[in-house]
Parts: structure tokens; sequence; C-alpha cells
């Protein structure tokens, strides 16, 4: 395989590939929320990242103390992923089973050397984990991607066809499709002209439209879980609007945070640890070039 077959292959790929664009935006909005959060207090097994991975993925992660790994040492403390059962006559689990790669998986009961971290007040009743608020917007934003490449490329031909056979059709074919790919083409049978008919075509879509409509859905992302930041350098709020605007902003940011640090309180008494939870106030607006806390008037924690 070729250089430039081995570029076209991993690097550009088709433009009504929704699926790439899809996982490109997956991982572009999960990083929002590692980067939205802090985790305070971690010893040297606990991995913030995991951590946060499985509660936008679950909604819960699983810490565990004395676990075996699968060469014969004993784990002190580990975030797991795994399922939870055993309910009560309230639907409430009081058993996890866990696995992890290079550990003995097993199941353990809640409260004895096992805990459970949640990012949700319904805890167990929660249904919905992160990950699908993500996945709804990053199909919308894929979908947005992939109406920009076409439009992109529709503007390379501006005209639409009709071959009067299948011979016209494939010349016709082979020429556009030289043009699509930026290269020079020329048609040299003359009959091809005589059997080629021109049809009307719709106007391109607006580009700038798209991309407006790709920056309101961002936006809109970041709304939906607490963050305020604008795109258009031409908003202003007055303090009323902005003060509004992130009382509401906020309420589910902090009620992720809330729900892990009421988690971590058990885990901390569990296993005397010292773990909190905040919000990380270097994530900065566009917005005047402040962050959220310095538009509210507060001070900035400089440590």
């Amino acid at each position: 395989m070729s250089s430039s077959e081995k570029i076209k292959n991993n690097i550009i790929y088709n433009t009504a590939d929704v699926a790439t664009g899809f996982f490109y935006w997956q991982n572009k909005l999960k990083e929002v929320i590692y980067h939205a959060i802090n985790i305070e207090g971690l010893i040297d097994n606990l991995d913030k990242e995991f951590l946060l991975d499985t509660l936008i993925i679950d909604g819960y992660c699983i810490l565990l103390d004395n676990f075996d790994f699968l060469n014969g040492d004993i784990g002190n403390l580990g975030f797991f992923r795994g399922g939870l059962t055993g309910v009560n006559m309230y639907l409430k689990p009081t058993k996890v089973t866990y696995t992890a790669p290079t550990v003995k998986g097993g199941t353990r009961e809640i409260g004895k050397g096992c805990e459970v971290i949640y990012t949700s007040p319904l805890k167990y009743y929660n249904k919905q984990p992160l990950i699908k608020l993500i996945n709804r917007y990053s199909r919308q934003l894929a979908d947005i991607d992939s109406s920009i490449n076409i439009a992109v490329v529709n503007t390379r031909l501006t005209d639409n066809f009709s071959a009067s056979d299948t011979a016209v059709a494939e010349s016709l074919k082979a020429y556009i499709k030289e043009v699509r790919a930026g290269r020079f083409a020329v048609i040299t049978d003359t009959p091809i002209f005589e059997n080629v008919k021109k049809l009307p075509q719709s106007s391109p879509a607006n580009l700038n439209s798209l991309y407006e409509l790709r920056d309101y859905l961002l936006k809109a992302f970041y709304r939906e879980i607490g963050l305020n930041l604008a795109f258009n350098k031409k908003e202003r709020l007055i303090t009323d609007e902005l003060t509004g605007d992130d009382q509401l902003l906020k309420f589910n940011i902090d009620t992720i945070i809330d729900s892990i640090n009421e988690s971590f309180k058990i885990c901390n008494t569990t296993f005397k640890l010292n773990l909190k939870a905040t919000f990380n106030y270097n994530i900065t607006s566009d917005f005047e070039g402040k962050s959220d806390i310095e538009k509210k008037g507060g001070e900035v924690d400089e440590g």
C-alpha cells in the first residue's frame, strides 16, 4: 500500500461518514467533563481519569479494598467498573460484581470494604448517565460536520446533469470524479455534450449557517451541563441576566459535584481517605475573556 493510500485510509474519510465524526465529538465532550471537575485527595492507586470516565459512562463507580491481583498480590484500594446486584425491597443494591484487567473479579457487599460513588442524587435509581447526554450532542454535531463537508465538496461542481445512456453517464461520472478530487479534467468526446442535459440546482447549503448551528449546539451542551461559555463575541449580558443565567446553569454541574461528594463522605469514613470533588475554575469563558467566577464578581482562587 502506497503512502498516499495509507493517508487516505487513515485520515481522509468519506464526507458523509457520520460515525467518525460522532466518536471525535464524543471524546471532545467527555474531555469537557474531565476538565470541569477536580478530584482531590487521591492516593497513588486511585486514578482520576478512570473514575471520571466510569462515572460518565455508568453513572457510578465502585471503590473497594483488599482485592486480589492475578499474580497473587493484594491491592490496597482501587476504582472498578461493575454491576449493582442483590437489591432489597426498595431496589437498593446491596452488593457489587466487579472485574478489571490483571485483577480477579468477584462479588462484594456494599459497606464492607466496598462503596459506590454516584453522579446523581437519584443514585442507583438514575438510569440516564452523562454519556447519554454526550452521545445525543455528539450525533448532532457529527451530522452538522458531515453537512459542512458535503457542502464544501459540492462547491467544486455547481451543476447537475442527466445523461441519455449508460456510456455517456459513465464518462460524465469520470469527469465529475476528477473535478471533485480537485484535479483538472477535460471532456474530449464531442457527442457527450450532445447527450448531456444540465439540470436546475438548488442553492448549496449556507456554510456560515452550518457553522453557527454547530456553535449553537456546543453552547447548548455547555449550558445543559452547567458551563456558561459564550461563543459569540457580540453577545453582551446585563448583570441581572448573567446572574440569573449562572444560577440556572450551575445547577447541573453543582448537582453532579455534590452527589460525588456525598458518596466521598461515606468512602472517606470507610477507607480513612480525604477525597473531595470541586469545580475547576480554570475553565475560561470567551465572554470578555473571563472565567465564570470572575463574571459573577467573586474572588478567584489563586491556589
